[in-house]
């Protein structure tokens, strides 16, 4: 998986291996692992499994990956710190798709796990994660499937497709 910050030049890359989760600043030249436990117990990111799903915000530093059994993790200096998402062990067992949207001050970030939707608002001072109600509902059980999230006027926007075809 990679992802592209809202930074020029700057992506990263999650692997298949434990901690498998870098950074680059130069388009790909040079890669660098961010900071995990090992390294940080306090600040850096769970190195217990590889992660599953990686997703930016588009804006700069902007980061947060599912990591296997462990939770939900995000970052906002361009993972050299981490903090766990709240409520993040629900969705963290099968992750099948992963956004961040902003919208002027406000920012969401959203996970589709395999028991239903989540949304996090990554305004608050301590974010987490609370499952969404119909019709956001995990794929499995509502057959609705999120296209994409984007920047809003007032709100991120969140776009779905469920099995008829219908935009929402």
């Amino acid at each position: 998986m990679v992802a592209a910050d809202g930074t020029p030049g700057v992506f990263y890359l999650a692997g298949t291996n434990v901690g498998d989760l870098y950074r680059t600043v130069d388009w790909g030249g040079t890669w660098t692992q961010v900071t995990v436990a090992r390294d940080d117990p306090a600040n850096g990111l769970s190195d217990a499994a590889f992660p599953l799903s990686l997703t930016t915000s588009g804006y700069p530093g902007e980061v947060a990956a599912t990591i296997e059994g462990a939770g939900v993790f995000y970052s906002t200096n361009y993972g050299v710190t981490w903090h766990l998402l709240g409520n993040s062990a629900g969705p963290t067992s099968t992750v099948s798709s992963f956004w961040w949207a902003h919208a002027g001050a406000r920012s969401v970030l959203l996970v589709d796990g395999s028991d239903g939707m989540y949304v996090a608002d990554m305004t608050s001072a301590s974010p987490h994660l609370t499952l969404m109600t119909t019709p956001y509902i995990s794929t499995a059980q509502s057959q609705t499937e999120v296209m994409t999230v984007a920047d809003g006027a007032d709100q991120p926007w969140l776009a779905t497709d469920n099995s008829t075809g219908t935009v929402s």
